[in-house]
């Protein structure tokens, strides 16, 4: 935090001495000089430069934050006791793939993580298959791989020719980084997310009788649906005892899982099984454009002032976007005079937080930019993951198939806390 905080202070007094320019600008003949204009122009840089290293700080905080609390850590450097401090540390030492290498009954630590993943599953309501090899609780499938052990995790098995395996290239997710409630844990069917309406007050004579408002409270209901897929992977790669190996299988689980979840969350058609998104919403607040324009400034101050205007809370409001439009913003000017660009950080667009990703669709050729609460954006998650194994189908590719299957929704609990624009062009 200290790193943090001394970031910006620096980024405090460079904005101070553009202020100290633009101030001795007004007082002058209104221009700039060529040696006031340089020194602007080089303390943007310089803020710009700035402003990356401090969200960068930041995502290392959260990491951080995130990995002590995976493994129980605390300040104190004491570690907590009890049922939720022994089931990480069997996530800890199970490993998924040593699970597919043994072809008997589990051992040790992956059976007890199969028994917590059965559980999980009984709790929430959901069945496990009968022939499924291993059922992992969602919270292992988000735990550091085992790294820097001194043996007693499996590091003393890695082989020295271990496949340097390259992970694909991926869409970006954003649910949790911009403030989406995630629900995990749950048990039984739907859960309901009650929304009340508005109470008004009356101004009355001193005699009047007052009338009673009667207000429901309704809402949505985010249910459990499958979602499920199938990867091969070789045989060769699941008998690495490495510890990198371990890790990669995971990644490349909860990937698909995240990746299938945040493009529900955005553009999910709501028909068959598949949750609907923040763009097929009927009730979210639409831009006053309806045909295509030109990226520029107002694009993006009129969502802010849509959603100000159905006083909608401001818990996690975020920008969302494709990298292109970003890319877009990132050189378009925000007028003729000023020199400053609609947007000028990666992160951060409109005093509010952005992400942008390539699960953002373009429709009819254009780009979508959208705004909105997402704390209203609620992802539940209901029992374990189960894996089942296909020995024969991907046999004459001297590889096994996993197929994984889990329990999953997407839900909106007030669809006016989201705004888009359909219709911008680069």
């Amino acid at each position: 935090m200290l790193k943090i905080a001394q970031l910006q202070q620096k980024r405090a007094s460079k904005t101070k001495a553009q202020e100290d320019l633009v101030k001795a600008r007004k007082e002058g003949d209104g221009k700039f000089t060529d040696e006031q204009r340089t020194q602007f122009a080089t303390l943007q840089t310089e803020i710009e430069a700035l402003d990356a290293d401090i969200a960068e700080e930041r995502q290392i905080e959260d990491f951080e934050k995130r990995a002590a609390a995976q493994k129980g850590e605390r300040k104190g450097g004491a570690k907590p006791k009890g049922e939720e401090a022994e089931k990480r540390e069997i996530t800890e030492r199970a490993s998924i793939t040593k699970a597919f290498r043994s072809k008997g009954i589990l051992e040790g630590a992956e059976k007890e993580l199969n028994e917590i993943g059965i559980e999980a599953n009984r709790a929430a309501g959901v069945e496990t298959p009968d022939n499924a090899r291993f059922t992992i609780p969602m919270s292992a499938l988000r735990a550091q791989s085992v790294t820097g052990d001194s043996g007693e995790k499996g590091g003393q098995l890695v082989v020295d020719q271990t496949p340097r395996v390259q992970m694909p290239f991926q869409p970006a997710t954003f649910l949790e980084s911009l403030g989406a409630t995630r629900l995990s844990g749950l048990t039984g069917g739907s859960i309901p997310l009650p929304v009340g309406q508005k109470y008004t007050m009356q101004w009355l004579a001193e005699n009047a009788a007052i009338t009673p408002q009667d207000k429901n409270f309704t809402g949505p209901e985010l249910s459990p649906e499958r979602l499920g897929g199938a990867v091969d992977i070789s045989r060769r790669l699941i008998l690495q005892s490495s510890p990198d190996v371990e890790s990669l299988v995971r990644q490349m689980i909860l990937r698909a899982y995240e990746t299938s979840l945040n493009a529900a969350a955005i553009n999910g058609a709501g028909s068959g099984n598949e949750p609907e998104g923040i763009l097929n919403k009927a009730g979210i607040v639409l831009s006053s454009v309806t045909t295509a324009e030109a990226a520029k400034w107002e694009h993006v101050t009129e969502l802010m002032g849509l959603i100000d205007a159905e006083d909608a809370t401001e818990l996690s409001r975020a920008y969302l976007m494709s990298p292109q439009l970003r890319a877009a913003f990132m050189s378009t000017k925000k007028d003729a005079g000023s020199g400053r660009f609609v947007m000028e950080t990666r992160n951060e667009l409109n005093g509010s937080n952005a992400a942008a990703t390539s699960l953002v669709p373009t429709l009819t050729d254009n780009e979508v930019l959208i705004y909105g609460d997402f704390s209203k954006l609620f992802i539940g998650e209901w029992g374990a993951v189960s894996l089942l194994e296909d020995p024969y189908s991907a046999s004459l590719s001297n590889a096994i198939r996993l197929v994984i299957n889990s329990h999953a929704g997407v839900e909106i609990a007030q669809e006016n806390a989201f705004s888009a624009n359909k219709f911008i062009t680069i």
